[in-house]
């Protein structure tokens, strides 16, 4: 099943599902070297409860497979003196092993990286502080469009497979 989710042709195909993740496969066209690249994001169980939960949200894809948005908030990270902030939280989010998160909070987190950046540039020689503020610029935009989005409402048919799946396992078992 194809669902188109970004004005980029973002394609996303859901995939066998195993144990505790589920594998959703992203087509890309025109954002990687050949078109016919793609490539599996693997959602742990937890993310999936997640978007069975609020199938009216939408999540983005934190994947560095798919966009620059995870060593961005890497780098801003390292001039944010504030351990507590945004950023952080989602870095250690990140570093957990989540690759998704709720669009409003990373829109949120994006923003408050701008302010950090414009605060704490000097902490960087200027063509860093510069290639930084451009790809920030970059990857809010791709958010605030959409573009690395999914629609937590496309992936609810998940549901009635994972369920699927769990009866046969325990009718095996």
């Amino acid at each position: 099943m194809k669902t188109m989710i970004s004005q980029y042709k973002f394609f996303m195909l859901i995939t066998t599902l195993f144990f505790a993740t589920s594998s959703v496969i992203f087509a890309l066209e025109d954002t990687l070297p050949s078109e016919n690249d793609t490539i599996e994001i693997n959602l742990s169980n937890t993310e999936v409860q997640e978007i069975f939960a609020n199938p009216d949200l939408s999540y983005v894809c934190l994947s560095d497979k798919i966009s620059n948005l995870k060593r961005i908030i890497e780098d801003i990270s390292t001039i944010d003196q504030n351990e507590g902030s945004f950023v952080h939280a989602l870095k250690k989010h990140m570093e957990l092993g989540f690759i998704i998160g709720r669009q409003e909070a990373v829109e949120q987190v994006l923003n408050y990286a701008k302010t950090v950046l414009e605060d704490n540039n000097s902490q960087l020689d200027s063509e860093q502080a510069g290639i930084l503020a451009q790809e920030l610029a970059i990857v809010t935009e791709q958010v605030t469009k959409g573009l690395l989005s999914f629609d937590a409402e496309k992936l609810s048919f998940l549901k009635d497979l994972i369920n699927k799946e769990e009866t046969e396992e325990n009718s095996a078992a």
